[in-house]
Protein backbone atom coordinates (compact mmCIF):
# COMPACT_ATOMS: atom_id res chain seq x y z
CA UNK A 1 0.00 0.00 0.00
CA UNK A 2 2.98 2.33 -0.62
CA UNK A 3 2.47 5.51 -1.53
CA UNK A 4 -1.44 5.27 -1.29
CA UNK A 5 -3.56 7.07 0.60
CA UNK A 6 -6.70 5.63 2.72
CA UNK A 7 -9.88 7.85 2.39
CA UNK A 8 -13.55 7.07 2.87
CA UNK A 9 -14.49 4.07 1.35
CA UNK A 10 -11.80 3.39 -0.83
CA UNK A 11 -7.80 3.55 -1.35
CA UNK A 12 -6.47 6.12 -4.01
CA UNK A 13 -3.55 6.86 -5.92
CA UNK A 14 -2.02 10.22 -5.25
CA UNK A 15 -2.84 12.44 -8.47
CA UNK A 16 -1.02 12.17 -11.65
CA UNK A 17 0.36 15.21 -13.35
CA UNK A 18 -2.75 15.95 -16.42
CA UNK A 19 -0.02 16.29 -18.80
CA UNK A 20 -1.36 13.58 -21.86
CA UNK A 21 2.25 12.99 -22.83
CA UNK A 22 3.32 12.70 -19.47
CA UNK A 23 0.54 10.05 -18.60
CA UNK A 24 1.85 8.16 -21.57
CA UNK A 25 5.34 8.31 -20.55
CA UNK A 26 4.55 7.10 -16.77
CA UNK A 27 2.02 4.41 -18.48
CA UNK A 28 5.22 3.28 -21.21
CA UNK A 29 7.13 2.79 -18.23
CA UNK A 30 4.57 1.61 -15.16
CA UNK A 31 2.45 -0.33 -17.51
CA UNK A 32 -1.78 0.16 -16.34
CA UNK A 33 -2.01 1.90 -13.06
CA UNK A 34 -4.98 -0.12 -10.49
CA UNK A 35 -8.19 -0.02 -9.22
CA UNK A 36 -9.97 -1.40 -6.22
CA UNK A 37 -13.61 -1.90 -5.63
CA UNK A 38 -15.81 0.00 -3.62
CA UNK A 39 -17.58 -0.80 -0.35
CA UNK A 40 -21.28 -1.44 0.06
CA UNK A 41 -22.98 2.10 0.79
CA UNK A 42 -23.84 2.28 4.60
CA UNK A 43 -27.39 3.30 5.26
CA UNK A 44 -28.07 6.51 3.86
CA UNK A 45 -29.58 9.88 5.79
CA UNK A 46 -28.90 12.60 8.12
CA UNK A 47 -26.54 15.99 7.78
CA UNK A 48 -24.70 13.36 5.26
CA UNK A 49 -27.20 13.28 3.45
CA UNK A 50 -28.76 16.87 2.95
CA UNK A 51 -24.87 17.82 2.24
CA UNK A 52 -24.42 15.71 -0.34
CA UNK A 53 -28.04 16.86 -2.23
CA UNK A 54 -26.19 20.84 -1.44
CA UNK A 55 -23.00 19.57 -3.14
CA UNK A 56 -24.91 17.56 -6.05
CA UNK A 57 -26.86 20.79 -6.96
CA UNK A 58 -24.17 23.25 -6.55
CA UNK A 59 -22.13 20.71 -9.14
CA UNK A 60 -24.95 20.62 -11.65
CA UNK A 61 -25.57 24.43 -11.09
CA UNK A 62 -21.88 24.85 -11.97
CA UNK A 63 -22.06 22.91 -15.57
CA UNK A 64 -24.94 24.41 -16.78
CA UNK A 65 -23.37 28.07 -16.02
CA UNK A 66 -20.39 26.62 -18.15
CA UNK A 67 -20.67 28.68 -21.44
CA UNK A 68 -16.91 26.98 -22.52
CA UNK A 69 -15.09 23.87 -21.19
CA UNK A 70 -12.70 21.81 -21.17
CA UNK A 71 -10.78 19.01 -19.16
CA UNK A 72 -8.39 16.37 -19.70
CA UNK A 73 -8.03 13.22 -17.83
CA UNK A 74 -7.08 9.73 -17.27
CA UNK A 75 -9.42 6.21 -16.77
CA UNK A 76 -8.95 3.07 -15.19
CA UNK A 77 -11.19 0.34 -15.93
CA UNK A 78 -10.53 -2.97 -14.19
CA UNK A 79 -12.40 -6.70 -13.76
CA UNK A 80 -10.50 -8.89 -11.50
CA UNK A 81 -13.28 -11.73 -12.61
CA UNK A 82 -12.83 -10.99 -16.48
CA UNK A 83 -9.46 -10.40 -16.15
CA UNK A 84 -9.69 -7.58 -17.84
CA UNK A 85 -7.75 -3.95 -17.18
CA UNK A 86 -7.57 -0.86 -19.63
CA UNK A 87 -6.22 2.48 -19.11
CA UNK A 88 -6.02 5.45 -21.31
CA UNK A 89 -6.38 9.40 -20.91
CA UNK A 90 -10.19 11.45 -22.82
CA UNK A 91 -10.30 15.09 -23.54
CA UNK A 92 -13.43 17.57 -23.78
CA UNK A 93 -14.23 20.54 -25.51
CA UNK A 94 -17.21 22.20 -25.24
CA UNK A 95 -17.19 25.65 -27.12
CA UNK A 96 -20.66 26.12 -27.12
CA UNK A 97 -24.31 24.62 -28.66
CA UNK A 98 -23.58 22.25 -31.34
CA UNK A 99 -19.52 22.69 -30.80
CA UNK A 100 -18.23 19.73 -28.68
CA UNK A 101 -15.79 17.43 -29.32
CA UNK A 102 -15.05 14.32 -26.84
CA UNK A 103 -12.23 11.96 -27.29
CA UNK A 104 -10.81 8.99 -26.05
CA UNK A 105 -7.85 6.76 -25.97
CA UNK A 106 -7.04 3.88 -24.83
CA UNK A 107 -3.30 2.97 -23.46
CA UNK A 108 -1.57 0.74 -25.89
CA UNK A 109 1.83 -0.87 -24.68
CA UNK A 110 5.33 0.78 -25.77
CA UNK A 111 5.34 0.38 -30.04
CA UNK A 112 2.02 0.05 -30.62
CA UNK A 113 -0.23 1.83 -32.38
CA UNK A 114 -2.87 4.74 -30.45
CA UNK A 115 -5.70 6.24 -31.90
CA UNK A 116 -8.41 8.46 -30.75
CA UNK A 117 -11.87 7.50 -30.84
CA UNK A 118 -14.10 10.44 -30.39
CA UNK A 119 -16.98 12.67 -31.69
CA UNK A 120 -17.08 16.49 -33.35
CA UNK A 121 -19.96 18.64 -33.24
CA UNK A 122 -19.44 21.92 -35.55
CA UNK A 123 -20.62 23.96 -38.02
CA UNK A 124 -20.35 21.69 -40.53
CA UNK A 125 -22.26 18.87 -38.23
CA UNK A 126 -21.44 15.94 -36.36
CA UNK A 127 -18.83 12.97 -36.97
CA UNK A 128 -17.19 10.26 -34.73
CA UNK A 129 -15.11 7.78 -35.05
CA UNK A 130 -14.94 4.18 -33.22
CA UNK A 131 -12.51 2.03 -34.66
CA UNK A 132 -9.13 1.91 -35.49
CA UNK A 133 -9.28 2.81 -39.41
CA UNK A 134 -10.13 6.43 -37.70
CA UNK A 135 -12.90 6.46 -40.71
CA UNK A 136 -15.12 9.55 -39.90
CA UNK A 137 -18.86 8.37 -39.76
CA UNK A 138 -21.77 11.11 -40.13
CA UNK A 139 -24.02 11.60 -37.33
CA UNK A 140 -27.98 12.40 -37.41
CA UNK A 141 -27.04 14.25 -33.64
CA UNK A 142 -24.82 15.38 -31.31
CA UNK A 143 -27.27 12.48 -29.29
CA UNK A 144 -26.30 10.01 -32.12
CA UNK A 145 -22.64 10.82 -31.71
CA UNK A 146 -22.61 10.90 -27.67
CA UNK A 147 -24.41 7.79 -28.00
CA UNK A 148 -21.88 5.92 -30.33
CA UNK A 149 -19.01 6.52 -28.43
CA UNK A 150 -20.93 5.68 -24.83
CA UNK A 151 -20.38 1.85 -25.53
CA UNK A 152 -16.78 2.15 -26.03
CA UNK A 153 -15.67 4.59 -23.45
CA UNK A 154 -17.67 2.66 -21.17
CA UNK A 155 -19.66 5.81 -20.08
CA UNK A 156 -17.21 8.54 -20.44
CA UNK A 157 -18.27 9.76 -23.21
CA UNK A 158 -21.55 11.36 -21.55
CA UNK A 159 -20.41 11.57 -18.20
CA UNK A 160 -19.95 14.95 -18.21
CA UNK A 161 -21.35 16.32 -21.46
CA UNK A 162 -25.09 15.80 -20.15
CA UNK A 163 -24.27 17.77 -17.60
CA UNK A 164 -23.02 21.03 -19.84
CA UNK A 165 -25.64 22.81 -21.83
CA UNK A 166 -25.11 20.91 -24.83
CA UNK A 167 -28.82 18.71 -25.55
CA UNK A 168 -26.82 15.67 -24.87
CA UNK A 169 -29.76 13.46 -23.50
CA UNK A 170 -28.11 10.64 -21.43
CA UNK A 171 -27.60 9.65 -17.74
CA UNK A 172 -25.11 12.01 -16.06
CA UNK A 173 -23.21 10.89 -13.29
CA UNK A 174 -24.65 13.31 -10.86
CA UNK A 175 -28.06 11.81 -11.35
CA UNK A 176 -27.09 9.58 -8.15
CA UNK A 177 -29.33 8.52 -5.34
CA UNK A 178 -29.29 7.38 -1.90
CA UNK A 179 -25.92 10.18 -1.88
CA UNK A 180 -24.18 10.78 1.18
CA UNK A 181 -20.95 12.80 2.04
CA UNK A 182 -18.62 10.18 2.74
CA UNK A 183 -15.51 12.27 3.79
CA UNK A 184 -13.00 14.68 1.96
CA UNK A 185 -10.05 14.56 0.42
CA UNK A 186 -7.31 15.98 -1.60
CA UNK A 187 -6.85 15.43 -5.12
CA UNK A 188 -4.00 17.12 -7.43
CA UNK A 189 -4.03 20.28 -4.71
CA UNK A 190 -7.55 20.51 -4.70
CA UNK A 191 -9.98 19.73 -1.60
CA UNK A 192 -12.73 17.32 -2.46
CA UNK A 193 -15.78 16.75 -0.70
CA UNK A 194 -16.58 12.63 -1.60
CA UNK A 195 -19.75 11.35 -2.03
CA UNK A 196 -20.98 7.71 -2.01
CA UNK A 197 -24.03 7.18 -4.00
CA UNK A 198 -25.98 4.60 -6.39
CA UNK A 199 -26.38 5.43 -10.13
CA UNK A 200 -28.89 3.43 -11.95
CA UNK A 201 -28.44 0.85 -9.56
CA UNK A 202 -24.72 0.82 -9.34
CA UNK A 203 -22.36 2.17 -6.90
CA UNK A 204 -20.28 5.14 -7.42
CA UNK A 205 -17.97 7.40 -5.60
CA UNK A 206 -18.11 11.02 -7.07
CA UNK A 207 -15.12 13.31 -5.35
CA UNK A 208 -16.45 17.27 -6.24
CA UNK A 209 -13.90 20.30 -5.92
CA UNK A 210 -14.97 22.76 -2.97
CA UNK A 211 -13.16 25.58 -5.02
CA UNK A 212 -15.34 25.19 -7.87
CA UNK A 213 -18.03 22.60 -7.92
CA UNK A 214 -16.69 20.99 -10.48
CA UNK A 215 -15.90 16.91 -10.51
CA UNK A 216 -12.09 16.01 -10.02
CA UNK A 217 -12.98 12.12 -9.40
CA UNK A 218 -15.75 9.34 -10.68
CA UNK A 219 -15.50 6.17 -9.21
CA UNK A 220 -18.23 3.77 -10.88
CA UNK A 221 -18.84 0.67 -10.56
CA UNK A 222 -20.74 -1.49 -12.75
CA UNK A 223 -19.41 -5.02 -13.42
CA UNK A 224 -15.99 -3.12 -14.01
CA UNK A 225 -14.62 -0.50 -11.72
CA UNK A 226 -14.03 2.57 -13.87
CA UNK A 227 -11.63 5.27 -12.61
CA UNK A 228 -11.66 9.00 -14.34
CA UNK A 229 -9.63 12.01 -13.20
CA UNK A 230 -10.88 15.18 -14.47
CA UNK A 231 -8.67 18.47 -14.83
CA UNK A 232 -11.79 20.97 -16.12
CA UNK A 233 -11.47 24.41 -16.98
CA UNK A 234 -14.72 26.04 -17.08
CA UNK A 235 -15.48 29.92 -18.91
CA UNK A 236 -12.34 29.91 -20.32
CA UNK A 237 -11.41 30.74 -23.39
CA UNK A 238 -11.13 28.22 -25.92
CA UNK A 239 -8.46 27.44 -28.79
CA UNK A 240 -9.36 28.27 -32.22
CA UNK A 241 -8.81 24.89 -33.38
CA UNK A 242 -9.43 22.82 -29.93
CA UNK A 243 -12.44 21.08 -31.44
CA UNK A 244 -10.29 19.57 -34.04
CA UNK A 245 -7.15 19.03 -31.60
CA UNK A 246 -3.71 18.73 -32.36
CA UNK A 247 -3.75 14.81 -31.78
CA UNK A 248 -5.48 14.06 -34.64
CA UNK A 249 -9.19 15.49 -34.74
CA UNK A 250 -11.46 15.10 -37.00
Amino acid sequence: MSGRRWLGVAWVAPAACFSVAAVDRAADAAGPPTTTTLAPLDDAGGAAADAATRILTGSRAAYAACATYEDDGVFDIWSAGWGFHETGTFRTVFAGPQALRFAYRQWTPPGSRAFWLQVVADDAGVRFTIGPDQRAQEAKSLNQGIAALTGVSHGLAAFVTALLPTGVRARPVLDVTDARVSTYGDLDGTTCDLIDAMWAGHREQLWIARSDSLIRRVVLQVGSVTTADYHPRCNQPIAPDALRGSDGGL
